[in-house]
């Protein structure tokens, strides 16, 4: 709702201090003065402002209106958005003792491409043992930090 008073403040000032514009002026071409309109033509001009106003405002609520059976999904979306900023997931990947370079290669750059970040790597007793770590895909991760 404060979307609609700012828009409907908005639209009154401007009526308000450029309505006086459309009735009084000069006619460019001649350089004459343009007359003031009658009281009949001022009317008719506040009658389709007070219209076309009415109009606006109806078109703005309907449209925030329809929003708002969607609100509760929005919320719920971004609630989820921000606690995946503090989650991290980890992955533990076995490699035999036998591996031979390339094989390790592929099998990193395709943890690589599922964006695993991999901390450590540690022996086990049938090979050795790699510690992966991300952080969930997340839209919000595209907005720029602001806060340092």
């Amino acid at each position: 709702m404060k979307i609609l008073r700012k828009f409907t403040v908005c639209l009154v000032c401007s009526l308000l201090f450029c309505g006086p514009l459309l009735f009084c002026g000069c006619d460019e071409e001649a350089a004459t003065p343009v007359p003031l309109p009658t009281k009949q033509q001022a009317r008719d001009f506040s009658e389709q402002v007070n219209k076309t106003f009415a109009d606006v405002l109806a078109n703005a609520t309907a449209g925030i209106n329809s929003l708002s059976p969607h609100a509760e999904e929005l919320s719920d979306a971004a609630v989820q958005e921000v606690r995946k900023l503090s989650i991290i997931e980890y992955k533990v990947v076995d490699f035999p003792i036998d591996i031979s370079r390339s094989a390790i290669e592929t099998q990193l750059a395709q943890l690589g491409g599922e964006r695993w970040e991999c901390l450590s790597v540690v022996p086990s007793n049938s090979g050795f043992r790699v510690f992966c770590h991300r952080r969930p895909e997340s839209y919000l991760r595209y907005v720029p930090r602001w806060v340092p």
